[in-house]
């Protein structure tokens, strides 16, 4: 049994199922209405390859082409989706059936070091335990684990129905893994604290994850807790993450080769067609670029993909963080728009964060704004977060604000982050009051943190900042922070702010 066996029946029956069956014949053209479909093959000492490609024109052109491709080594399932629609919406790519039916009838497809299978694998004693970090730490590892913390009585008996959903839905794309409580210890023990299951839940390690814990892009976890009573929803929010973070892979030689012959193939065959009368839109014939050409297509989409992933995952924190602030940014602009004056950061925040900043040197006494702490700003406007970002600053220097004040009456007598922990106007599980120990010991890392300041504050105008306000928690390099240095008990009475900009400019021993 191999994937080139079971495509055309299974391409056949998902027809069938959409409502447009259509009777594919090997190595022909089929025309029906607006649909085009072709079914193409090709075969040398290297392996074989089938596709069908399916060309839809209704205001606009859709094709959807899958090349099953056999090596003596391998079985490979290529699909390709191409829109020319104006306006369009691809929904998550569930995996193709062809996959589930090849396992369900004892196929057992191995996908680098992973042999895929339809159940999750069940992770209860030490020799299960040693084959998932064995996989989680393997550099050449391909697919995407999802680690399940499964509880026990109750809780566990719905954890594993999710895990075995989610197992059916993610078949040939992430192998699940059902981690009892006895597991989860040691588990823990060798994890990061970023990977850690601390609960109940679901955890999605893309490939390198172990490597790199404080990349976003490579982990992502959701509580039992957030999960609905339908049973397929953790599998299709992990499918919308896969989605999001994928890597591209690196196409061996020999599938290129053999995908670029059907492709030619049905070019021909679409050709041939048309020279004989057949009514076939030029959307079907698709015109190969030359060598050079497609290589650098490629890398621009590449590079534009890497970007808007960056941008979507960075979108997606931020909107789970605003979510965790949302109720409580509630109760208290109630009790505040009784009276009568906006709160002070509502009055600095713009839709950007060049303009937030501007705005706030006109409204703050307090906290000392200067030019020189503002590095690549443009970075920051010219992401999709960056007005919820330009309000969480506004936020943090009106609390600042608060905070100076309080402390020149003698009303208040703590730190910054005690007065954000007292309900002072910022989140303080945001603020730092220290970089960590390796940060601090590493040179060029710590003058990364030696801002221009006021000779007011330092004789040399020069001071080195710890504190700081991470703007967004979690993210890519891109993502804001804001490092000041509280003076609000000293000579000049003011926080001082040194640096205001992406992250990566003052990256951590971990980062």
């Amino acid at each position: 049994m191999s994937l080139i066996d079971e495509l055309p029946r299974e391409y056949s029956e998902w027809l069938s199922s959409r409502g447009t069956p259509i009777d594919i014949k090997e190595n022909a053209v089929v025309v029906d209405g607006i649909r085009t479909a072709t079914w193409s093959t090709f075969e040398n000492s290297l392996g074989r390859a089938v596709q069908i490609n399916l060309v839809e024109e209704h205001e606009g052109t859709w094709i959807t082409s899958i090349t099953a491709i056999w090596t003596p080594d391998e079985n490979v399932l290529w699909a390709d989706v191409l829109t020319e629609l104006p306006h369009n919406q691809v929904g998550i790519v569930n995996a193709p059936r062809v996959i589930r039916n090849l396992l369900l009838g004892g196929g057992e497809p191995q996908i680098g070091r992973d042999s895929i299978e339809v159940q999750p694998r069940e992770v209860d004693d030490q020799n299960a335990l040693d084959e998932l970090m064995d996989g989680l730490n393997d550099e050449d590892r391909s697919i995407p684990y999802l680690l399940m913390r499964v509880g026990k009585g109750t809780e566990r008996r719905l954890s594993i129905q999710r895990a075995t959903r989610a197992s059916e839905t993610l078949a040939g794309l992430a192998q699940v893994f059902a981690v009892d409580e006895k597991s989860v210890k040691y588990l823990n023990g060798v994890l990061s604290s970023s990977h850690q299951l601390d609960e109940v839940g679901a955890r999605l390690m893309m490939p390198g994850a172990i490597n790199s814990p404080q990349d976003e892009r490579l982990t992502y976890f959701i509580s039992s807790v957030d999960l609905d009573d339908n049973q397929k929803t953790l599998g299709r929010m992990m499918l919308r993450r896969i989605g999001m973070t994928s890597q591209w892979p690196k196409v061996p030689v020999t599938w290129a080769m053999l995908k670029r012959e059907c492709d030619q193939k049905r070019i021909e065959l679409l050709q041939d067609a048309k020279s004989r009368g057949a009514s076939i839109d030029t959307g079907a014939i698709v015109r190969p670029l030359d060598t050079n050409e497609n290589t650098a297509e490629i890398q621009r989409l590449r590079d534009q993909i890497d970007y808007l992933q960056e941008e979507v995952l960075v979108a997606a924190i931020a909107a789970e963080e605003e979510a965790a602030k949302a109720e409580n940014f509630l109760n208290a602009l109630v009790g505040r728009l009784t009276s009568g004056e906006p709160p002070i950061h509502l009055r600095m925040k713009r839709q950007n964060v060049l303009g937030t900043i501007a705005e706030a040197r006109l409204h703050v006494q307090h906290v000392v704004i200067p030019e020189s702490a503002e590095h690549s700003i443009e970075v920051l406007d010219g992401s999709a977060s960056s007005e919820t970002w330009a309000g969480d600053i506004s936020q943090l220097f009106g609390a600042m604000e608060a905070y100076a004040i309080a402390v020149a009456r003698k009303t208040f007598n703590g730190d910054f982050l005690k007065w954000c922990d007292d309900g002072g106007g910022y989140f303080a599980n945001k603020i730092a009051m220290k970089e960590s120990e390796p940060t601090m010991k590493d040179p060029k890392l710590k003058m990364a943190r030696v801002f221009p300041v006021s000779t007011d504050l330092d004789v040399t105008g020069m001071k080195v900042m710890v504190a700081h306000a991470k703007i967004q928690m979690r993210g890519g390099g891109q993502i804001p922070r804001v490092y000041f240095y509280d003076d609000t008990k000293g000579a000049t009475k003011k926080i001082h702010i040194g640096f205001i900009g992406p992250h990566f400019l003052v990256p951590t021993s971990t980062f």
